[in-house]
């Protein structure tokens, strides 16, 4: 209901129930599974239900997505799935007990009968304009992009290498039968648990972080030197910032920036356990006159606000949520923020220019533009391994079954007039 109807995020809604009810693995994983699957379950529900349920009766309508997704994608039993689903039913609305559970054994009955590969939207279960934009921006990747997005992404941890290494965790992991295997990037390694994170052995001790494969290339590609000063300018959870540091310990200076109050005790919560420091400020990285101390920067990451359309394996809701107005609103954003802070950019220094996203706007056409109205700017063509070779300038990762998520990096140089 809170994202279908109200519009909040999966987590949002969930922080709001009993925190008993929160951590419940079954409810996250029926939440988890009718948003990645929503398209596909509706599709089936229209040919349930005969007569359109009433707005008011969305619970009724959010229940049979429940039971459909169990009964079509768990390793549930068939009773058990529609007991459930119908017992739900008479807890909140007994009149329909009876639609539910006639719905439910039709579709047990007849299931060769629903079909969705004529139906492109119910087939990769996204909406329609996301499909289209896909197809437009990357012809041909977008089935497979949009398959992997309905794929629930590993869990991918990065090696505190200022604690341990990787080949030292990964025989940790080991003797405690956690199965884990190296990634692609130097510090990461997929793991298979049923364990929660906190759970897992050197988690306390700060010997590794969780952070997708593809986000660890940021502090790869910025490469900071012995001396630099170095900005984050949108730090939060932090998890690129920590890297940098892990990877480059003699800094001159880092500051984070993040404007968000609660968003910031994230950062320092994760940097107190990695045993990182930096300087943090409370702040808005495109007002500089309220927390630039007038020194320019050697090396910048602009990890910058997105549609998030890269991580929609991890974050289903985000098909529910965004609309293509959305890209949009965020490359004005963007725009500014790359306008704002290249200023900032010493000759020589190198600024890194990062979404989460799949979008061309937001990505290569973002930074084309940025190339075009600035002389002194230059995109490096840095090798970057997995991703899609495309014409505009920066490169693109897209989520992939067994790898890192959507991300896309552009590394820009900064040449004197």
């Amino acid at each position: 209901m809170g994202v279908l109807v109200k519009g909040r995020s999966l987590e949002q809604a969930l922080s709001g129930l009993d925190p008993r009810v929160q951590h419940d693995g079954l409810l996250r994983q029926l939440c988890l599974g009718v948003l990645r699957w929503r398209w596909r379950l509706e599709f089936w529900r229209e040919q349930l239900v005969t007569k359109p349920l009433r707005v008011r009766d969305a619970d009724v309508a959010i229940l049979l997505l429940m039971g459909l997704f169990q009964l079509a994608f768990l390793n549930m039993p068939v009773a058990l799935a529609i007991d459930s689903t119908v017992g739900a039913a008479k807890r909140r609305k007994p009149w329909a007990s009876g639609l539910l559970n006639a719905c439910l054994r039709t579709f047990v009955a007849q299931r060769d009968r629903f079909q969705t590969q004529r139906n492109m939207q119910a087939h990769y279960s996204h909406p329609q304009w996301l499909l289209q934009q896909l197809r437009a921006d990357w012809p041909g990747h977008w089935s497979s992009i949009a398959e992997a997005n309905n794929i629930p992404a590993p869990l991918s941890l990065r090696v505190n290498r200022q604690r341990t290494n990787r080949a030292a965790l990964l025989e940790q992991f080991a003797r405690h039968d956690v199965t884990a295997q190296a990634g692609l990037s130097a510090e990461a390694i997929f793991v298979k648990s049923t364990r929660k994170v906190v759970d897992l052995p050197g988690f306390e001790q700060g010997l590794f972080s969780v952070q997708d494969q593809s986000a660890q290339w940021a502090a790869h590609l910025l490469a900071a030197r012995p001396g630099d000063r170095v900005l984050d300018a949108c730090a939060a959870p932090g998890g690129k910032a920590g890297h940098i540091l892990e990877l480059q310990t003699d800094l001159s200076a880092m500051l984070l920036l993040e404007r968000d109050r609660r968003r910031s005790l994230r950062i320092e919560q994760n940097l107190s356990r990695l045993g990182l420091k930096a300087t943090l400020k409370i702040a808005d990285a495109c007002a500089p006159d309220d927390w630039w101390d007038g020194l320019r920067f050697d090396r910048i990451l602009l990890d910058a606000p997105c549609s998030g359309t890269g991580i929609i394996r991890r974050h289903p809701d985000i098909k529910s949520l965004r609309r293509p107005q959305d890209i949009e609103q965020h490359a004005v954003q963007q725009r500014r923020l790359l306008n704002t802070l290249w200023p900032l950019l010493k000759p020589g220094g190198r600024l890194l220019y990062a979404t989460c996203s799949i979008m061309a706007r937001e990505n290569g056409v973002q930074v084309q533009e940025f190339l075009q109205a600035n002389a002194d700017a230059r995109c490096n063509t840095a090798d970057l391994p997995g991703a899609l070779p495309c014409a505009l300038p920066g490169k693109q990762l897209v989520p992939c079954s067994n790898g890192g998520d959507g991300f896309y990096y552009a590394l820009l140089d900064k040449h004197p007039h």
